[in-house]
């Protein structure tokens, strides 16, 4: 599984370079890299939900969903900021909950 993240950070760096060498266009690509960079961030702070496993799963489909919003913006040069941005919700409701509710041990003495 390891191997198979590795592949696709290197596919996807791979698509922003090729996609740099065919337009030469700078701005989309420090936008890509930001946005590659924030879908990093996104999965890493993801590791804190996996707890709660319904969330986590959620979450990871939110970040298959933002890797695959970034690799339409490398070729269509769209970008869809709900589908970019949609790992910040599960991550806010997991924080939300654990404000809410604790880790789960209720101290009800």
């Amino acid at each position: 599984m390891k191997a198979l993240l590795v592949l696709i950070v290197f596919f996807t760096l791979v698509l922003i370079g090729l996609a740099y060498k065919r337009d030469g266009n700078q701005k989309k690509l420090m936008i890509t890299l930001g946005l590659f960079g924030l879908l990093w961030a996104f999965a890493v702070l993801g590791m804190m939900t996996r707890p709660v496993i319904y969330i986590f799963i959620l979450h990871v489909v939110f970040v298959i969903f933002s890797w695959l919003s970034v690799i339409w913006y490398i070729f269509r040069a769209k970008y869809h900021v709900y589908l970019h941005l949609s790992p910040i919700a599960t991550l806010s409701l997991y924080v939300l909950g654990e404000f809410l509710f604790g880790s789960g041990s209720l101290d009800l003495s």
